[in-house]
């Protein structure tokens, strides 16, 4: 499996506890950054879950390290060093590490202590081949079978995930899969038209409202669906306040797929 670390996605664990402990070594931090199976919550217009073993291959490389925050300037533990590991079990993926006697490593288990830094992160690429994506009745749900982990992240507060390499990843499955309505491919291009699927839930054709929702930001191909539609009118002139909801949640959504 082969993917640039350009590619980066950062995940944080949808549940599980961060806790620490007295060891012999001095003081032990553990939690899962990553649980089997457990769909996330919206990520932009689709979901998400991980296979178990998805990270088995790339935790033989032993080239993981424990960070805060996800900087590499802020270096906790490491899996080559002996001061961290990353074992799949039944439940999810379970890092420890051994806090280093640092002013960060120090800071680190107060907060823990505390219950300040209450969530771990995950750091990982996947390629192609190591996803899968469905359109389900529930919405688009992106299942991750095979990954590289590259870190693991104690953080107070979990950033919005960085989902862009998803994103490009979920436009090119769902050209390949698209549902649209018979002749929409070649009416509008391939950009809108991979758009369309990733901001609608609907499992069969997309809806209209996220059909113009798209339509509406290219000039050619909002000409071309005036055509067909003969439609001309102001898309923002919606009396129906409903649909008014609708539309702020589609434009929502889209704004984390452009």
């Amino acid at each position: 499996m082969s993917v640039q670390t350009t590619n980066k996605e950062t995940r944080a664990a949808s549940s599980g506890k961060l806790e620490i402990r007295k060891t012999s070594n001095g003081r032990t931090a553990f939690g899962y950054v990553s649980v089997w199976d457990s769909l996330s919550l919206d990520l932009g217009g689709w979901q998400e879950r991980v296979r178990r073993g998805a990270y088995a291959e790339s935790l033989k490389t032993h080239d993981q390290y424990v960070l805060f925050d996800h900087s590499t300037n802020n270096i906790l533990g490491s899996v080559a060093a002996g001061t961290a590991t990353m074992v799949e079990d039944s439940y999810g993926l379970l890092v420890t590490c051994e806090l280093p006697n640092t002013s960060l490593g120090n800071d680190i288990a107060t907060l823990l202590t505390r219950g300040d830094l209450c969530k771990m992160s995950v750091g990982f690429a996947v390629d192609d081949s190591g996803q899968e994506w469905t359109n389900t009745s529930n919405g688009i749900v992106r299942t991750i079978q095979k990954a590289l982990i590259f870190e693991a992240s104690f953080v107070a507060m979990p950033a919005f995930p960085d989902t862009s390499a998803a994103v490009r990843a979920m436009n090119r499955a769902l050209q390949q899969t698209s549902d649209l309505a018979t002749g929409d491919e070649d009416l509008y291009c391939s950009e809108c038209c991979s758009l369309i699927h990733s901001a609608c839930r609907s499992s069969k054709e997309p809806c209209s409202l996220c059909l113009k929702s798209v339509i509406r930001r290219c000039e050619k191909c909002s000409a071309a669906y005036d055509e067909i539609n003969d439609d001309t009118s102001d898309d923002d002139t919606i009396d129906d306040e409903e649909e008014r909801k609708l539309l702020l949640n589609i434009n929502s959504r889209l704004r984390w797929l452009i």
